[in-house]
């Protein structure tokens, strides 16, 4: 096996792995009392296969992984672009819900736009640890991730529900951990 085919191995086993754990982290088994660290040790895992397991490096990403999934909520957010509803009194993150409150008569677009803004901020320190601007700006690609099922979904009885949410947190952890991946190939 060439070292091509090793990455490329690495590559699709991480993004599997990112999908899984980062629905695990969302609630697929709720009863798991370290659902929300799991998604944060493979980050960091995968920054320690990358660097030589550099302990500081290991250590800085599981902290700006974490942080940034745990620093202020979503669910406002992901709940107007999945469903199509908002509650306009409900308060996630007060500078986004601020600035986009201008949008908040559509609330897929509303919720599109600022799902983006959620994902820099969770994805912003991250980059940071590993100095890497495009990965920073990767989070706007979050509501895409929430648009893709939401839109196959949009004429079926699941329109409404949390369907479309579960699976964006299947699309949008293999995304983050891919991204991640080719982030740190030097």
């Amino acid at each position: 096996m060439n070292k091509t085919q090793k990455k490329t191995g690495s590559l699709v086993l991480f993004i599997l792995l990112g999908a899984f754990l980062n629905r695990v982290r969302g609630g697929l088994f709720k009863w798991l009392p370290c659902n929300k660290v799991l998604f944060s040790l493979l980050f960091s895992f995968i920054a320690g296969f990358y660097s030589s397991f550099d302990v500081n490096v290991c250590i800085c990403t599981f902290i700006a992984v974490f942080a940034g999934q745990q620093c202020c909520g979503w669910g406002k957010y992901i709940g107007a672009l999945t469903t199509g509803e908002v509650n306009p009194d409900e308060v996630e993150v007060y500078a986004i819900d601020k600035i986009c409150e201008r949008f908040i008569d559509k609330p897929r677009l509303y919720g599109f736009i600022t799902l983006g803004l959620r994902g820099i901020i969770w994805t912003f320190p991250i980059g940071l640890v590993i100095n890497n601007i495009w990965y920073i700006l990767s989070g706007a690609l979050m509501p895409v991730c929430y648009s893709i099922p939401t839109l196959l979904l949009l004429k079926t009885k699941h329109n409404k529900d949390k369907t479309a949410w579960n699976i964006g947190e299947w699309i949008w952890g293999g995304v983050m951990s891919g991204l991640f991946v080719l982030a740190l190939w030097r």
